[in-house]
């Protein structure tokens, strides 16, 4: 019996600690870059449990990327670049291997021959160069996405261009086997001097869906494309859609077909889903306020339990990540002081936040900087986040066929390059294109605009600032022009009365000391 009750005290007190863990807040907002080049992530891959491999590129003046290990607390195992003697080498996408490995597929830039060509390369978890392939072509070769079909063999979609004027370029589609043989590789041409591939999936009836871009009937530029193939790479149907200067940023495939996101001028962010068959099952269009062209290609991912996680950003260095059911509902809604790249779902039932900045800004604009955020199960972050209210509206697009001429391209021979550590700099806190790397989640939610949204005038509000205090005020629009500027003592600044024109609005105290940001929006 004594040990009955010595037995259950120790459960009772393993209980109380795993309550204690479960209590536990993990949440932190980092910052990456490297100090010469900075960081830019690009995409990421599970690497077990709460942990992802990152590639990256650098910032101005960098002429490589890199390859990084990172756990969900944030703690860089190691990073590495390619380097070659007169090179540029940059990887563009990666997935994890059955074998709990890794293909990232890169293009290579020659300074010798100034040609394009596209890199296959299988990585351990542990960093090592397990081997490495390059495709080969007469024309530039710019690799886009990479998968897995379901017996291990990779699809890698892309782009040809010609070396030499009109550089019209042709989607391209490669299927490799798990050893890194070419199987076939095509190029799918409409006539239109401008085909690319973004992203690649095997449907569930084994046939393949590529989503891109072509060159469409409206004069304001490309237009969405999407082709169905059957395993072999020979084309079943191809479409484009109807919206204006528009393009595909992700496709990923579900249980009963695909879904697939994007951004255009007219609806700005939009999501979609379609049966294996290609009909459109629910299409959403999205805007925020404000919202601008993404400069980097925002992901789809699922979670657990089949929920989709949508990420994207703006051209003025902030983002969006929501969680949508199949059926395109939304869950939650997070705004992110970033461009939000990707969200990734951990084992606490939270996410990782991947994103990118500074764009445009008054300081350290080439220093790029990677954002890590991680969240709860609702997105919320400890700063760097905050509850949006996206209005998701039905919209059906019109698609019309197109017409592919295929030709079979293009040949894969052993090859090799430097694999180099690096070393990064980080931080704690919030990527942001306004201020710079000093700020920190405290720095960022102490200063704050009242009424916001409003009409103005606008109250500035700071928790330590003392009203004599010397500052420099500034306000910026969201293309980073400074509206005014002004110098004096805090407690004469603390009104924004001027009027100002609806939009959004990037306010900057300046002390000896500090920087302090936050945004506003005009009604």
């Amino acid at each position: 019996m004594k040990h009955r009750s010595i037995s259950f005290l120790l459960g009772l007190l393993l209980m109380q600690g795993t309550v204690v863990l479960q209590a536990q807040d993990l949440r932190f907002s980092k910052v990456f870059y490297h100090p010469n080049y900075g960081m830019h992530v690009l995409a990421s891959a599970e690497a077990g449990q709460d942990s992802l491999l990152l590639i990256s590129a650098g910032g101005e003046g960098a002429d490589y990327g890199a390859v990084h290990l990172m756990d969900a607390q944030g703690v860089m195992h190691w990073s590495k670049r390619l380097t070659g003697k007169a090179n540029l080498v940059l990887p563009i996408d990666v997935v994890r291997t059955a074998d709990k490995n890794f293909f990232i597929c890169a293009f290579e830039y020659s300074y010798d021959t100034y040609n394009y060509s596209f890199l296959l390369i299988k990585l351990s978890v542990a960093g090592d160069l397990l081997w490495m392939k390059k495709f080969e072509h007469e024309s530039n070769v710019y690799p886009s996405g990479i998968t897995l079909t379901s017996n291990g063999d990779i699809l890698v979609t892309g782009r040809t261009s010609l070396i030499e004027p009109p550089y019209s370029s042709k989607l391209l589609l490669a299927r490799f086997t798990p050893d890194g043989s070419l199987l076939w590789a095509k190029t799918y041409e409409a006539g239109t001097l401008k085909d690319e591939g973004t992203a690649v999936a095997e449907l569930a009836n084994g046939q393949l869906i590529i989503g891109g871009i072509t060159k469409g009937s409206s004069p304001n530029g490309d237009e969405i494309s999407l082709t169905q193939t059957y395993a072999n790479g020979d084309v079943l149907w191809a479409k484009r859609g109807n919206y204006p200067s528009s393009k595909v940023n992700d496709l990923i495939a579900g249980p009963a077909g695909f879904y697939l996101s994007g951004d255009a001028w007219d609806i700005e962010g939009f999501v979609m889903s379609f049966n294996t068959d290609g009909e459109i099952i629910w299409s959403k269009s999205y805007a925020m306020y404000s919202w601008n062209e993404p400069v980097y290609r925002g992901r789809i991912k699922t979670t657990a339990g089949g929920n989709l996680l949508l990420s994207t950003g703006s051209f003025m260095g902030d983002g969006m990540v929501c969680q949508l059911t199949p059926e395109g509902i939304p869950v939650w809604v997070q705004y992110v002081f970033m461009q939000a790249m990707e969200a990734c779902p951990i084992s606490d039932g939270g996410y990782l936040f991947l994103g990118n900045g500074p764009i445009i800004g008054v300081k350290d604009v080439y220093e790029p900087q990677t954002g890590v955020i991680r969240t709860n199960a609702l997105g919320e972050g400890i700063a760097c986040t905050s509850e949006g209210g996206v209005n998701f509206e039905d919209y059906v697009p019109v698609l019309e066929n197109i017409a592919y001429t295929v030709t079979n391209v293009g040949s894969v021979n052993d090859y090799s390059l430097l694999w180099e550590d690096i070393e990064l700099n980080s931080f704690d806190g919030c990527v942001a294109f306004f201020g710079g790397v000093e700020q920190t989640p405290d720095a960022v939610s102490a200063l704050s605009v009242y009424p916001n949204p409003g009409q103005g005038p606008f109250r500035l509000q700071h928790e330590n600032l003392q009203p004599e205090s010397l500052v420099l005020l500034t306000v910026y629009n969201n293309k980073g022009q400074c509206i005014f500027s002004r110098n004096g003592n805090w407690g004469r600044l603390q009104m924004i009365d001027r009027e100002l024109p609806a939009g959004l609005y990037v306010v900057n105290v300046k002390t000896a000391n500090n920087a302090f940001s936050t945004r506003f929006i005009v009604k």
